[in-house]
């Protein structure tokens, strides 16, 4: 924390002083270096609170399943060991309700939620 008292006091001083603004300046930039010399020292001596940040447990690392990235291959998969197992028709349905004659037609953000529904029909 820079204490600004003391600062305002050096470059008063110097301005009444009538000394040289560089002058001013560089006692200004060695009481600053003093002040944050401070804080550093403050912050090495002050006890760790209880809760900060590098405390806290990582997330849990398992996506949901709304971040779960669902690729084309495993959509195409999933459809075609439904068409195997005789279910061509619900496929066909599955793949025109999200908007396609085809599977590349569907847009990626649905593939998940298509994926789920061929789920539920396996």
């Amino acid at each position: 924390m820079i204490e600004w008292p003391e600062l305002v006091a050096v470059v008063r001083e110097h301005l009444a002083s009538g000394r040289a603004a560089p002058q001013c300046a560089e006692k200004a930039s060695s009481v600053g270096e003093s002040v944050t010399e401070k804080d550093a020292q403050r912050e090495a001596d002050a006890p760790q609170e209880r809760g900060t940040k590098e405390d806290k447990p990582a997330p849990d690392p398992t996506p949901t399943p709304a971040e779960q990235t669902v690729s084309l291959e495993q959509v195409r998969a999933k459809l075609a060991a439904l068409s195997q197992a005789g279910k061509q028709e619900s496929v066909k349905s599955l793949i025109t309700e999200f908007g396609g004659r085809k599977l590349s037609d569907v847009p990626m953000d649905k593939y998940p939620e298509l994926l789920a529904k061929a789920e539920e029909l396996a």
